[in-house]
């Protein structure tokens, strides 16, 4: 009876370990996850910047073909 007793309490007391082990683990993965998602975003910031400045790179563009057009033209004016 008293083997049994140890074999039990031994068991027991592995399975603790175990568990201690595997609640370490999870700590671990929750970390891991956070600072995952905390590198998402910023990729996704960085992301939506660089959206942005690409609309304002592309409305430059449009404005400075207007101005190239409308000085192309009041230089046709000059020429002779």
């Amino acid at each position: 009876m008293q083997h049994r007793i140890q074999t039990v309490s031994s068991n027991l007391t592995s399975i603790a370990a175990h568990s201690a082990k595997v609640s370490e683990s999870g700590e671990e993965i929750t970390a891991t996850s956070e600072e995952t998602t905390a590198g998402i975003e910023q990729v996704s910031g960085t992301a939506e910047q660089q959206n942005s400045a690409m609309q304002e790179v592309a409305g430059n563009a449009e404005s400075l073909s207007q101005m190239s057009e409308e000085l192309n033209s009041l230089t046709k004016k000059f020429r002779l």
